[in-house]
């Protein structure tokens, strides 16, 4: 409760009662006319050991549901759909579920939406030279490297963007060794070893990662359907 009082500029978010807290953050909200609430990995209102819920601190959100004050996003691993079917006022005010699931590179549909989404990262990027991140050469490492997650992918970009800003001559684009570079720190825990797509070519085929989803036992849900041919098998 306090983190979201002093995102709304609250000057004393651990003062109060639990219910005064909320109260206040429902006006905050009110006067300021905010629009949409994003709760991010509520998976944590979930205890890991126990897989209890968190109730409490879930009420917050059937509370903000019921006052209409703003649009509320949940977002989370697939189990946390649970927090929100564990109470019928916010079930019942929910949209469908939206899962993300890692892209698969060998189908055709999702190997495209995978590129458009590389070259609108690269076009925010806004450097002076292209880097090419959404062709098919440079695309295919990367989807390698992350296994289709997208949020690992654009950590990828992220990290390689900063390391490239912090050098004394910066690169004017996003060049292999500068991405090699960065894939080599974000895996230099993994134990073996993991191939790094940047230093030498990735495998004919791979399979996409699998949903984190402990309580799933990681399967990945949904049915799977043949995977199309890769352009460079």
């Amino acid at each position: 409760m306090a983190g979201l009082l002093q995102q709304l500029d609250d000057p004393d978010p651990d003062t109060g009662t639990y219910l005064a807290r909320l109260r206040r953050a429902l006006r905050l909200m009110e006067q300021q006319r905010t629009e949409l609430l994003i709760c991010d990995e509520i998976q944590h209102l979930i205890d890991s050991d126990t897989h209890k819920i968190d109730y409490r601190t879930a009420d917050i959100l059937k509370t903000i549901a019921n006052a209409r004050v703003c649009s509320l996003l949940a977002v989370g691993l697939p189990h946390a759909s649970r927090v929100l079917m564990s109470n019928e006022q916010i079930d019942e005010r929910c949209f469908p579920t939206i899962t993300i699931e890692p892209f698969d590179w060998f189908l055709e549909e999702e190997r495209e939406e995978f590129r458009v989404i590389l070259m609108a990262w690269e076009e925010a990027l806004d450097l002076p030279e292209p880097s090419h991140l959404g062709r098919m050469p440079m695309a295919r490492r990367i989807a390698y490297f992350c296994r289709g997650r997208i949020g690992r992918a654009h950590r990828l970009i992220r990290l390689a963007y900063v390391r490239n800003r912090m050098r004394s001559e910066p690169s004017r684009f996003l060049d292999l060794a500068l991405l090699a570079e960065t894939a080599d720190a974000m895996d230099i825990h993994k134990s073996p070893k993991p191939l790094n797509p940047f230093r030498v070519d990735p495998p004919k085929h791979w399979e996409p990662a699998l949903a984190q989803d402990p309580v799933q036992d990681g399967r990945r849900p949904g049915k799977r359907r043949q995977p199309d041919a890769d352009p460079f098998a």
